[in-house]
């Protein structure tokens, strides 16, 4: 299935959702200042944060299912609109719907169904 990773979610009122990054650089003085910036979020972030997540037993997280979700996390991170196979489209719900609010969850099935 075509999925479009670069739709911007929207809030009730249609405003974008922002997600705030936050990173360490360095100031003008040479020391380490925190910046942060907000960043409308998309289908892209929601589906790379949830398959970066933890799950709620790290003990039954294989290896291999790492290694699954690291592959699969750096296509989607490309961004543009890529084809999903049955099975990596039923993940990402699993992932997202463990690990965001309905505003996002609601939303990301729809666009991961197509809808």
């Amino acid at each position: 299935m075509k999925i479009n990773l670069d739709v911007v979610f929207k809030d009730f009122e249609n405003e974008d959702v922002k997600k705030q990054i936050v990173k360490e650089v360095d100031g003008p003085d040479g020391k380490k200042v925190v910046e942060t910036k907000d960043v409308p979020l998309t289908l892209r972030i929601v589906c790379t944060d949830a398959l970066m997540s933890m799950p709620k037993n790290p003990d039954s997280f294989t290896g291999d299912q790492k290694v699954e979700r690291y592959e699969l996390a750096k296509r989607i991170y490309e961004g543009g609109t890529i084809d999903l196979e049955a099975e990596q489209v039923a993940l990402l719900k699993r992932l997202i719907g463990e690990n965001y609010v309905p505003l996002i969850v609601g939303p990301a099935f729809e666009m991961l169904e197509g809808k």
